[in-house]
């Protein structure tokens, strides 16, 4: 069951806490808190692409890539810091960080980094996909 200031969280924002029949509605909590939204992207009225225009093509590709961008680049440092921290050892660094060797620090950093880099591309195929949505819509 859902815990009370949950529900007054969501209630605040106009959303509906139980569909018709009296039943909780989790499922259409996570649908609307789902990124981007099809809303947001109509409400910050932007153009839709024409991929078939080189110009537009080289200002959405650029667009694209400024999406998520410091997530991107946090990913990376996390995947430096696993490599700094594999040669470390090699090169007369202390074997043992705290509890943990280092090898093990550099593999939850890299796990780490990589699972950035993961969400950052499932970030950036939603909005592109709402993006394309628009487009969709606008050509109906």
């Amino acid at each position: 069951m859902w815990s009370a200031p949950f529900l007054l969280w969501k209630a605040r924002r106009g959303w509906p806490l139980w569909d018709h029949n009296g039943n909780n509605r989790p499922h259409a909590v996570a649908d609307r808190l789902a990124w981007p939204r099809r809303d947001f992207v109509r409400d910050c009225g932007m153009a839709t692409p024409d991929l078939s225009d080189r110009e537009q093509y080289i200002a959405y590709r650029r667009e694209l890539r400024g999406v998520a961008r410091w997530s991107r680049l946090a990913g990376f440092v996390l995947v430096v810091i696993a490599f700094a921290l594999f040669v470390w050892p090699q090169s007369g660094g202390p074997w043992m960080l705290g509890p943990l060797r280092t090898e093990t620090w550099g593999w939850i950093a890299l796990v780490g980094g990589w699972l950035i880099w993961i969400a950052v591309i499932v970030r950036r195929t939603r909005y592109h996909k709402a993006r394309l949505a628009e487009a969709d819509e606008a050509g109906r």
